[in-house]
């Protein structure tokens, strides 16, 4: 059986203690890992957070819909960056990057992350779409 063959699992169909840890605590464990490395080196820094930009992607191929798709990523995003903040503040050190007002900072993060959900959910969907017309050679 390939992966193209396989049922999809969505977000509604996990446990709730699943959806609470996909949903919460990965954006969270993720920020404050990215957080505490802001305060160490930037290259660290960066290198956390695009862990973490990458690691979120799936999330959204999770949601039967499109505002679900936004909602998760967006929330995700929105953690995940209040997060990074609250772990640079609480380490009391100098941040290795200068760091805009917070307000600015959540929107120059979470925006960017709604974004890369409405386009991976559009692209699943779309790919999904196509698969049983291009399995009965349509």
């Amino acid at each position: 059986m390939t992966t193209r063959e396989m049922p999809r699992r969505h977000f509604t169909d996990f446990s709730l203690p699943r959806q609470l840890w996909e949903g919460f605590g990965c954006a969270a464990l993720a920020g404050v890992v990215s957080g505490l490395t802001l305060t160490a080196a930037l290259w660290l820094y960066l290198a956390t957070a695009g862990l973490a930009a990458v690691a979120g992607l799936p999330a959204a191929t999770q949601h039967r819909t499109l505002r679900g798709a936004l909602i998760r990523t967006t929330v995700g995003g929105s953690v995940w960056a209040g997060a990074v903040l609250l772990a640079a503040i609480a380490t009391g050190t100098a941040s290795t990057l200068p760091t805009p007002d917070p307000v600015v900072y959540l929107l120059l993060t979470t925006v960017p992350a709604t974004a890369a959900g409405w386009i991976v959910w559009t692209w699943t969907n779309r790919s999904s779409a196509l698969a049983p017309a291009a399995a009965l050679g349509n």
